[in-house]
């Protein structure tokens, strides 16, 4: 539960973060969704076991109702917006885009 929600932020914050400048404002949306994936993968393993009566969570059994819509789902809608508000502030600067474009008329020229 620890170590895969560990692996999942670590991943969100690979792919945020940038040479010098690390992840600025997206702090705070990536603890809460840490928060949210250790709170699902927890409630997964502490929920009881279903049987068939059973009650169903929108369609699904409690257990994978919170890991699908909890750990898959709710991400999908907080991360997107989260890098909305930021993208501005964390894209690639001109100075980056003058590096990259340098880089790749090195390569045709090679």
């Amino acid at each position: 539960m620890i170590g895969t929600s560990t692996i999942m932020l670590a991943t969100m914050v690979l792919g945020a973060s940038r040479r010098g400048a690390g992840i600025g404002r997206l702090v705070v949306p990536f603890v809460a969704m840490f928060a949210v994936l250790i709170v699902g993968f927890s409630a997964a393993l502490v929920l009881p076991a279903e049987s068939a009566t059973s009650p169903l969570w929108f369609g699904l059994p409690r257990r994978a109702a919170v890991i699908l819509y909890g750990v898959g789902v709710l991400p999908l809608f907080v991360l997107p917006i989260a890098y909305a508000v930021t993208f501005e502030s964390l894209t690639l600067s001109d100075e980056d885009l003058e590096r990259v474009r340098a880089v790749k008329r090195a390569r045709v020229g090679a």
